[in-house]
């Protein structure tokens, strides 16, 4: 039962995690093409910033920020926007969607009945 709720638990937070880092790639290759083109200006910035911080999107990284909060620490001086977010979405996914699962995993479970088959004497 415990360790059903562990993996529930790790599925979950390692889906949002790289659900999170995986859109973040996103725009990041979007505006990266975008600036190759032409140069952005900082409305551009500011708009999708704020889109970013609504709806299912806003949502998502909400909870993502907040299973990452242990390990931002660790790449906050990095200049680098792929460090920063990089980093702890790979240390989050180890530890929620391996380390958690093998966690789950090593509980020892209830002892199952043997299924009376027709085999088995009654």
């Amino acid at each position: 039962m415990i360790g059903g709720l562990l993996r529930l638990a790790s599925t979950v937070a390692t889906v949002f995690v790289v659900l999170s880092f995986a859109l973040f790639a996103i725009d990041q290759t979007e505006t990266s093409s975008a600036e190759t083109v032409a140069r952005l200006d900082n409305q551009r910035q500011q708009d999708t910033q704020a889109q970013e911080s609504t709806g299912v999107r806003g949502a998502i990284d909400d909870v993502s920020d907040a299973l990452l909060t242990p390990f931002e620490g660790l790449v906050s001086d990095s200049g680098s926007e792929w460090v920063r977010h990089g980093v702890p979405a790979l240390l989050g996914f180890l530890l929620y969607g391996v380390a958690l699962r093998l966690l789950a995993n090593a509980i020892p479970q209830g002892r199952r009945p043997e299924p009376l088959g027709w085999d088995v004497p009654r």
